[in-house]
């Protein structure tokens, strides 16, 4: 909505966004453009801390898939790559 210049609605929108997803560490969007308006263009409202912390913490889902995901089971895969396979 702000990208159209309709930044009255777009704070109505922007306001439930981040009541909807405060609470949460990772918040996946499937498209790009959807996650770069949370994170550049969430500006029609006050900053915050609940606005900075949701604009920090929106990823575009295989960002999450690459950097929280597989960082975290990289230490387990390689592990069970290095044990022997049962015979």
């Amino acid at each position: 909505m702000s990208k159209n210049g309709d930044e009255v609605n777009a704070a109505a929108a922007e306001h439930l966004f981040v009541e909807n997803f405060a609470a949460y560490d990772y918040i996946a969007g499937r498209a790009v453009s959807c996650v770069k308006q949370v994170r550049c263009h969430f500006d029609t409202i006050d900053q915050t801390s609940n606005i900075k912390q949701v604009r920090q913490h929106t990823y575009e889902f295989f960002e999450i898939l690459h950097s929280a995901t597989f960082a975290n089971l990289s230490k387990h895969l390689f592990a069970a790559l290095l044990r022997p396979w049962p015979l």
